[in-house]
């Protein structure tokens, strides 16, 4: 069964032409995959869909075989924009989604059926991806106290914490600074290989397209009927940016995305 089952998807905004058209797609659990194209492309409309932010015109999204009509509570998201809030410690931030699962229950909405809730889990939890995400140390400082990167580390954590599996991310390190960028792509890279999650990066950049998905799916200016994907097997290996291939595979991707535009 495929973690992700879009079928027959149409969408598309008024008074423009759609951007998917009888559009269908299988992600399989367990794979990075990556969305890359042009501005304006649909990109993170599509994501938007999978999240169960948006709904489709026509067609449907089914995931872990369960058609989506709503946001679920083991998709996690991370977004450009960090979203933290100023006025809350970084501990606190991160345990936000946590805190609202405790408050609603296993409802469904806001936390799985099957989710319990144990403090000495969730502690644990908190201080692994704290530690993992670099921030250990930094519980107690507010988010204007950060540096860029390590607010994104935050954001991060707070999805991470939530034990997802499903994470969809629209162009999280696109507003860093190179070195923090490409950092962060390693760490994510070397989570994904730890780490049991689907993945769906959002990316206009195609050396993170190369580095974070095992499969890239292509996006183009006007109606998506039919996906293309590119096989990346580089998002395997260690180090992807040394390898040998890395260069070509990204010339392969440029010349795949004016293909396809």
């Amino acid at each position: 069964m495929s973690m992700v089952c879009i079928q027959n998807l149409c969408f598309g905004y008024p008074g423009k032409p759609p951007l998917f058209e009888h559009f269908s797609l299988d992600i399989p659990r367990g794979e990075s995959w990556v969305l890359i194209g042009p501005s304006g492309c649909g990109k993170s409309t599509l994501l938007s869909l999978v999240a169960g932010l948006k709904k489709p015109s026509e067609g449907f999204i089914a995931i872990e075989g369960r058609r989506l009509t709503r946001p679920r509570p083991e998709s996690g998201l991370v977004f450009q924009d960090h979203g933290l809030l100023p006025w809350a410690t970084v501990a606190a931030n991160v345990a936000l989604g946590l805190k609202i699962r405790s408050y609603y229950g296993a409802d469904g909405r806001h936390a799985p059926l099957q989710w319990q809730a144990d403090p000495q889990a969730q502690a644990h939890t908190l201080s692994l991806w704290m530690q993992r995400l670099g921030l250990e140390g930094k519980e107690p400082l507010y988010p204007a106290q950060l540096s860029r990167g390590q607010r994104q580390r935050a954001a991060i954590a707070r999805t991470l914490v939530m034990n997802p599996d499903l994470l969809l991310m629209d162009e999280p390190f696109s507003a860093l600074d190179p070195p923090i960028r490409e950092e962060l792509q390693g760490l994510m890279a070397d989570l994904g290989r730890e780490e049991a999650i689907t993945r769906i990066t959002v990316t206009h950049d195609i050396a993170e397209a190369v580095i974070l998905g095992e499969k890239i799916l292509l996006a183009h200016t006007g109606t998506n009927q039919k996906p293309k994907i590119l096989e990346n097997p580089l998002a395997l290996e260690k180090a992807p940016r040394k390898h040998p291939h890395f260069n070509p595979m990204c010339d392969q991707v440029r010349q795949a995305m004016g293909d396809a535009s």
